[in-house]
C-alpha cells in the first residue's frame, strides 16, 4: 500500500459518518431490543479518539456494523461501517447498545475463531505537527502473514507514522515499543480500527490448545 493510503483510506472508510451522521443527536438515547439485538459493535475509546484527532472534530456516538453484523439486522444493508433498513439507520436507532453492552470482537477479525492481533503500546506522536499521546488500543496491529489470513492490505508503522507526519525520532520508538513485524491491516473491512473493542476479544484468554496449534501451523 502506498504512502498516504492510510489517511485516504480511513477518509473513504469514514466519508459515510462524516457526511450523514455528524447531525445525530449527542445523549444517551436507550435502544430498542426487539429492533436491535445485540448485534453490532463499538471501537474502543481510544480509536475513537484517535478518529477525532486526524479529522479535528467529535464523532457522533453510533453503533458500529461490519457484513456480518449487520446480516443479523432485518434487511439489513452494509456499507463501509454502516447498516441501514430503508430509512432506518441501524447505527443511530441502536447507539444506546454502546452504553449497557460490551460486544466482543466481530467475526471478520477472527480465524478458527481466534481474534488476531494485538492492541497498540501506548506511544507519543505528532500527528500533522501536533504531539499527542496514542493510547493503549487506539490500533489493532498485524503482522504480515495475519493481515494476509485476514485478507487485508499490510501497512509497516514506519510507513503509517512517515505519512502522518511523525518525527523522525519518534519512530524508532513506536517501533521498538510494539516490536518490527507489526504494522496495520487495512482493506475493504478495515480491521486495525474495528477489531479494537473495549471488551476483551471472545476466546482470547481461553482458547483452546488445539486452536492455538492450527492457527500456529497457518501463520507459518
Amino acid at each position: 500500500m502506498k504512502l498516504d493510503s492510510f489517511k485516504l483510506f480511513i477518509i473513504l472508510c469514514l466519508c459515510v459518518l462524516l457526511v450523514g451522521l455528524l447531525a445525530t443527536k449527542e445523549g444517551f438515547v436507550e435502544a430498542d431490543t426487539k429492533v436491535c439485538g445485540t448485534a453490532g459493535f463499538k471501537p474502543s475509546d481510544a480509536t475513537k479518539k484517535v478518529m477525532e484527532l486526524l479529522f479535528d472534530r467529535k464523532l457522533p456516538d453510533i453503533r458500529y456494523y461490519t457484513k456480518s453484523e449487520c446480516n443479523k439486522m432485518e434487511k439489513g444493508t452494509h456499507n463501509m461501517v454502516e447498516c441501514k433498513n430503508g430509512s432506518i439507520n441501524y447505527g443511530e436507532v441502536c447507539a444506546g447498545l454502546n452504553k449497557t453492552i460490551k460486544s466482543p470482537a466481530p467475526s471478520e477479525c477472527k480465524v478458527d475463531g481466534v481474534v488476531l492481533g494485538k492492541p497498540n503500546v501506548a506511544i507519543t506522536q505528532t500527528i500533522n505537527g501536533k504531539q499527542t499521546l496514542v493510547d493503549h488500543n487506539s490500533l489493532q496491529l498485524y503482522t504480515e502473514n495475519e493481515c494476509k489470513l485476514l485478507k487485508g492490505n499490510y501497512v509497516s508503522i514506519e510507513n503509517m507514522m512517515k505519512d502522518l507526519r511523525a518525527l523522525p525520532d519518534e519512530i524508532p520508538k513506536a517501533i521498538q515499543l510494539n516490536g518490527d513485524k507489526y504494522g496495520l491491516c487495512l482493506g475493504n473491512t478495515p480491521y486495525s480500527l474495528i477489531c479494537t473493542v473495549d471488551a476483551p476479544p471472545s476466546m482470547t484468554g481461553d482458547v483452546s490448545d488445539a486452536a492455538k496449534k492450527h492457527l500456529a501451523n497457518w501463520l507459518k
